[in-house]
């Protein structure tokens, strides 16, 4: 390999395909159903949009008002009108790109579950002992996103090292880390 050496998206390797594979793996490491076969979507889809909103957890708010907090306590440089704007907007966007997130994947679970998967689904995250695991696993998929993303690095520069030892790739840019 020489220093001009080129990643290998361009070769034809299918990285959008295989970034979502990816990520599909890693975010179902919980239960996941037979994919639906019934033909009542209608209802599942109902049933799949109250799940979702139940699985965020009542304390939603909450919880990114303190992320937010947390993030900011990490950036003691930054200026305090920046902080300022941060606590004004990022509530907002952050439970709006939440909430989007929550409607796309009503129909993914309304195709993965049975109406009867997902009505225990319900009774189970409308229990006490549901919210509760609702709070914390947003808060540990909030927490868990630098390691995913460390080894979703890892793994791309692996497979370009080793792509590009046995391919030329003079021509197609390096995958870097951030410099962080």
């Amino acid at each position: 390999m020489n220093g001009s050496r080129q990643g290998w998206a361009s070769k034809g390797v299918p990285m959008r395909r295989l970034q979502a594979l990816l990520l599909a793996a890693l975010v179902s490491f919980g239960a996941t159903g037979a994919w639906a076969q019934d033909d009542d979507r209608g209802r599942r889809l109902e049933l799949a949009t109250r799940f979702v909103e139940l699985s965020m957890g009542e304390e939603l708010p909450r919880m990114i008002d303190q992320l937010i907090e947390e993030e900011l306590a990490a950036a003691p440089d930054m200026p305090q009108d920046e902080r300022d704007w941060m606590r004004r907007n990022m509530p907002t966007l952050t439970l709006t790109m939440v909430e989007d997130i929550g409607r796309q994947l009503g129909p993914i679970y309304a195709d993965a579950f049975t109406a009867d998967e997902l009505e225990a689904l319900i009774d189970f995250y409308a229990t006490p002992m549901g919210r509760s695991i609702a709070t914390k696993q947003f808060a540990i998929n909030a927490n868990s996103q630098d390691v995913v993303a460390g080894a979703l690095l890892r793994f791309l520069e692996n497979l370009e090292t080793k792509f590009c030892a046995e391919f030329d790739c003079a021509d197609v840019p390096t995958i870097v880390p951030s410099g962080k």
